[in-house]
């Protein structure tokens, strides 16, 4: 699956499950994709599966796509050499981002924890922490922060956690998986009573997803949902949470890699990312657009 046309799979909504929709963009002519289409920094934007909007909820979602099965080994394969260089940027996020989790609570699980770049600074500020990561390399490069690390996602059955965790956290995680109703609903049978869950996702009814319309840039093939704020409730609520909160979410980036994704965007500025991949990699900048949000849940 380096480099594959894949069998695709119609799906119902995620969110009340209905099969009636409508088209809101075409697939891209061409989803001959590799593992790299998945990785959190490919620069993709614009490429994407038929995108539809459910007729009974107005969510947003892809069908048809990739099943479980092949999205889970095409994250397995994931490896993303950019993401690790701009660690350094992703660690301020983390940082502002555990500003708003409960310091009373220690054991802290991770979803999709990456290369481990929170957990690290959640254990610093004192947590006992794990973490999840379908990427196997990404899952190695963890490890060797010595961190706690499963390979695979929060389904899979031969996982086993012997305690409840006080704090669960979802960073851009839910808009990727197949299921989201599952992933929220076996984190909530992880969390003690009382427990947190932290989670950040793309809304597709923010302001500025709503002036870019079609051309908002996180039409990609990566994410294959697109929520509305209603919709990440209802699914919350489902799953036994309540007390849904919303923070804004910022992501530190350095100059250098917000000039590489603007690029991506916009191909005239190629010509100068090179210059600023060199005086920008150590000036770094908190972007929020409003349309990635921190949601907090209490179980």
């Amino acid at each position: 699956m380096k480099s594959a046309r894949l069998t695709l799979c119609n799906v119902a909504c995620p969110v009340c499950q209905s099969v009636e929709y409508k088209v809101f963009l075409p697939a891209s002519e061409d989803l001959s994709i590799a593992a790299h289409d998945f990785a959190c920094t490919n620069g993709g934007h614009g490429k994407y599966f038929q995108i539809v909007e459910c007729a009974h909820c107005q969510m947003r979602f892809c069908s048809p796509r990739p099943s479980a099965e092949s999205l889970t080994q095409l994250y397995s394969e994931v490896e993303d050499v950019v993401y690790a260089e701009n660690e350094a940027g992703r660690i301020r996020t983390a940082r502002s981002a555990l500003r708003h989790i409960n310091k009373t609570g220690k054991r802290l699980l991770d979803v999709g924890c990456g290369t481990g770049v929170f957990l690290h600074v959640a254990r610093d500020a004192g947590y006992d922490v794990t973490g999840i990561e379908p990427s196997i390399d990404s899952s190695r490069r963890a490890r060797e922060k010595g961190l706690s690390i499963m390979q695979g996602t929060i389904t899979d059955s031969e996982l086993e956690f012997h305690e409840p965790f006080d704090i669960i956290t979802m960073w851009d995680v839910l808009e990727h998986v197949d299921s989201p109703a599952e992933f929220l609903s076996r984190g909530a049978s992880l969390l003690r009573e009382g427990g947190e869950l932290h989670l950040s996702t793309i809304f597709v009814d923010s302001s500025y997803a709503t002036m870019l319309g079609k051309h908002w840039p996180w039409y990609m093939l990566m994410h294959i949902h697109y929520f509305r704020k209603e919709h990440i409730e209802r699914l919350l609520l489902d799953a036994g949470f309540s007390k849904v909160e919303y923070h804004r979410y910022w992501h530190t980036v350095s100059l250098a890699y917000l000039t590489q994704k603007i690029a991506c965007l916009l191909p005239i500025f190629s010509y100068i990312a090179p210059l600023f991949s060199f005086v920008g990699r150590n000036i770094y900048i908190p972007i929020s657009f409003g349309d990635i949000s921190h949601v907090k849940a209490i179980k």
